[in-house]
């Protein structure tokens, strides 16, 4: 799973400066349901690459985290048996800080249950 994690900067995008903006920013599927929060544990667990999916999940691909879901993937694990699954993943090392950079060396792991 590729993800695209936001910044809230409260303002708008200039149009002009859409040229600008790598494509995985402006064309994204959206990861915003309540059960994907570092704060569910315990209830309905679901994996996003089997039969039982998550309703938000669309397939592979570049995704924004919006809430309920949260806002970007947790830089430590958050423990199994959260986020709305066994195995919760987390990115190993800290979000790029700079509007519309790209991390092309990011981990992403995965509690193994």
């Amino acid at each position: 799973v590729l993800l695209y994690i936001s910044r809230s900067n409260g303002g708008a995008v200039n149009k002009s400066a859409l040229s600008a903006i790598p494509e995985q920013c402006q064309n994204y599927k959206v990861l915003d349901d309540s059960r994907r929060s570092v704060e569910k544990g315990g209830g309905n667990f679901e994996c996003d690459n089997t039969w039982l999916t998550a309703p938000d999940w669309q397939g592979e691909g570049w995704y924004r985290m919006l809430a309920p879901a949260g806002v970007k993937l947790p830089e430590s694990s958050p423990g199994t048996w959260h986020c709305g699954t066994a195995a919760s993943g987390w990115l190993a090392g800290e979000h790029p800080t700079e509007a519309y950079s790209t991390a092309d060396n990011m981990k992403v792991c995965f509690d193994d249950i």
